[in-house]
């Protein structure tokens, strides 16, 4: 269970011309699948807490994963079909990143094919609000129309230790703050014209 906090929000922008299903996890949950549909937006408040098994909370370093597939079922591994975007809230800062891992294929050395990951033939983009909304000085990551962004600190994960593995630095950003007022947008088929966000959150 997520313990309630006055924080920003996480913004999931289909910008698609199709339907998306997202699934919000975190170490012994994972929430059944949610339809965004197309050309519309998801809002959820950023979780910086919750329960864990055994009578534990997580009060810091809280990671929460936001599984994105076509279809309402979910395959992962290599050549799967699930995009993730994953945050994790960390002494006053968010990190972010996207990730490639279960849907990438045909994976070789700073290489692979990420056409079965959703939206990835029409770009993906995380990044804060921007004027003339406040701003919050949030980084950014983007991976253009079937661009393979495979980059050092930039771009997307195509493998979980791109350090060890590929000499590469994590393609992870921060935002300085996740407090109320705060959006940090997940944004899907980013050739695509971008849509109005100001709507209520999916989740009670």
């Amino acid at each position: 269970m997520a313990k309630d906090q006055k924080n920003g929000n996480i913004v999931l922008v289909n910008q698609c011309n199709y339907d998306l299903y997202i699934w919000e996890a975190w170490e012994a949950y994972q929430s059944g699948p949610i339809k965004v549909p197309a050309r519309s937006p998801f809002r959820k408040d950023i979780v910086s807490q919750y329960d864990l098994p055994k009578n534990r909370t997580c009060i810091d370093n809280c990671g929460v994963t936001y599984k994105v597939s076509k279809t309402q079922k979910l395959i992962g591994g290599k050549g799967g079909n699930q995009l993730q975007f994953e945050f994790a809230t960390r002494a006053g800062l968010i990190y972010f990143d996207m990730s490639f891992v279960d849907c990438v294929k045909d994976l070789r050395y700073r290489s692979g094919d990420a056409s079965n990951c959703p939206s990835w033939a029409e770009g993906i983009r995380i990044e804060g609000q921007k004027p003339p909304q406040q701003t919050y000085g949030c980084g950014s990551l983007e991976c253009g129309p079937k661009d393979m962004c495979i980059h050092n600190g930039d771009g997307a994960y195509y493998v979980d230790e791109p350090k060890q593995k590929w000499n590469l630095q994590d393609p992870v950003k921060t935002c300085p703050t996740y407090k109320a007022g705060m959006e940090l947008y997940f944004r899907t088929c980013t050739q695509n014209g971008d849509i109005p966000h100001r709507v209520s959150s999916l989740f009670a």
